[in-house]
């Protein structure tokens, strides 16, 4: 008898572990558009859920098919974030869907509510009713 409720004690501490270390869904943060430009027409415009502590990146994975680069700048379908200075992050976006760029002749600039962004996909926390435009935009000579 004492074995078992010994091993009941167990079988419930265990479970109540699992339970309190599974990740819990964060919470609903209102919503964001985003906007995908090539050369100021647009491509594409999406109306996605904002999450407690999501960046730029984390709503574009959700609903984009991303290709970021390498440290040499070639295509990295992985979007693996590297590790820079003590910290990950640092991804740079060459491509959203069907929209590329090889980050010579054009890049893709992303706006935050019409202005320019001062911080990369990895860093740029958004706000409910937040607009972010990325565009292709091409470099002139």
């Amino acid at each position: 008898m004492l074995k078992r409720l010994g091993l009941s004690l167990l079988v419930l501490g265990c479970a109540g572990l699992v339970f309190w270390l599974w990740p819990q869904p964060s919470s609903h943060n209102g919503s964001v558009t985003l906007k995908i430009m090539d050369q100021g027409v647009l491509v594409r415009e999406v109306d996605a859920e904002l999450f407690e502590d999501d960046v730029l990146f984390d709503v574009l994975e959700r609903h984009f098919d991303l290709v970021c680069a390498t440290p040499g700048y070639s295509l990295d379908d992985s979007c693996q974030p590297r590790l820079i200075v003590g910290r990950t992050g640092g991804r740079v976006l060459l491509g959203i869907d069907d929209l590329r760029t090889d980050w010579f002749s054009d890049f893709l600039q992303i706006r935050r509510n019409g202005s320019p962004a001062q911080y990369g996909v990895d860093t740029l926390s958004l706000e409910d009713g937040d607009t972010v435009t990325i565009d292709r935009i091409t470099v002139s000579d």
